[in-house]
């Protein structure tokens, strides 16, 4: 439960779908009692922490992964319901929330089946999908039927990321002229991880990408862009990098790979300054004098009650009563599937600049 917000009798019904790591695992204890738990790692520790969301149902293909939930989850919620088959828990528990946690490439039969059961609001994992007509039907089905929609790019919700964000839209480090975000580690995975990296430059660039040269790590030369309805396996999945020119004049330079250490890191250089943000620290570089050195300034971690999931979660029920838009929205994400799918196509061609508007696929 979130400090300083009131305890109410649930308002909302919720269901997870898919009971991957991301929806199932546990918020570990706290280093001291005193200071709560950390934030929700997980869908359910999100929906655990909402006492005006009740988790009614879970849906899973695999009784061992919905083993692993209960034992998890079943002594904060006795009554729950398990499913194997998503079309019948929406038919007879009627959610009002459903978390999409199934694998990149079927989020779009469940989200479709969703809108249409009358779901009201929606959180689907990233990438939203790994194709864009997969991704174009979501938002046709969720626009129809009015359902408040929202993609689990979790950094959108990090303090840090929104501190970094606000600063460069003030003008700390001037005018914006480069974005360098790195990802490496053994889960580089171009749509999954490379997903946070692709939306993290536009979610700075506040800009429309115009074209993209790519290059994908060496064994991948003849990996080609997945197709609707066909299996994927995220191991054979490829990293790699890429180079964005952005409308507004701002490049970015991405690079998502195994090679690299692990960790996410993103750096902003401006006119007159730059900025470092991780998932842990953040530091601004700025000019004192016109010409001068830079300096670096004091820059507290901001501290909020809320981040990542639980505050995803906490904006759509939001969404769900006013019927605003978010700060993940589903064309943040179709933009950022653009861009993965145009490296993946720059790739085939050699490294040829592809422009985004030609990515239809």
């Amino acid at each position: 439960m979130i400090p300083g917000r009131p305890v109410t009798r649930p308002a909302y019904r919720a269901a997870i779908v898919g009971c991957s790591w991301i929806a199932t695992d546990p918020a570990t204890s706290s280093i001291d009692p005193a200071l709560r738990d950390p934030m929700p790692p997980s869908h359910a520790a999100a929906y655990a922490a909402m006492p005006e969301i009740d988790l009614v149902a879970v849906c899973d293909l695999s009784a061992e992964a919905l083993a692993r939930f209960t034992a998890a989850w079943g002594g904060r919620w006795p009554r729950l319901r398990t499913y194997t088959d998503y079309r019948r828990l929406l038919a007879e528990e009627r959610p009002d929330i459903v978390s999409v946690c199934t694998p990149d490439d079927r989020h779009a039969p469940v989200v479709v089946a969703a809108a249409e059961a009358g779901a009201r609001g929606i959180l689907c994992e990233k990438p939203l999908a790994t194709n864009l007509a997969d991704a174009e039907c979501m938002i046709a089905a969720v626009a129809a039927h009015g359902v408040a929609f929202s993609v689990d790019v979790t950094r959108r919700w990090s303090p840090d990321y929104q501190q970094a964000r606000a600063l460069v839209r003030q003008g700390r480090i001037g005018d914006l002229r480069l974005i360098v975000a790195t990802r490496g580690g053994p889960m580089a995975w171009l749509y999954r991880a490379g997903g946070h990296l692709f939306d993290l430059t536009g979610f700075f660039a506040d800009a429309e990408p115009l074209w993209l040269t790519g290059d994908l790590d060496e064994g991948y030369e003849n990996h080609v862009a997945w197709r609707a309805g066909v299996p994927r396996d995220p191991e054979a999945e490829p990293g790699g990098d890429a180079y964005v020119r952005f409308a507004n004049g701002v490049r970015a330079s991405i690079h998502c790979s195994r090679r690299l250490p692990n960790g996410y890191q993103v750096e902003l250089f401006g006119s007159r300054g730059r900025l470092r943000v991780d998932d842990r620290s953040a530091e601004l570089w700025t000019q004192t004098v016109d010409g001068g050195p830079l300096v670096m300034e004091p820059l507290p971690h901001p501290s909020y009650q809320a981040s990542g999931i639980l505050a995803a979660l906490i904006e759509l029920t939001r969404l769900i009563e006013t019927g605003e838009e978010g700060v993940s929205t589903a064309q943040d994400a179709i933009r950022a599937l653009k861009l993965i799918l145009a490296t993946v196509e720059s790739n085939r061609r050699g490294g040829a600049r592809v422009k985004i508007e030609e990515i239809n696929g």
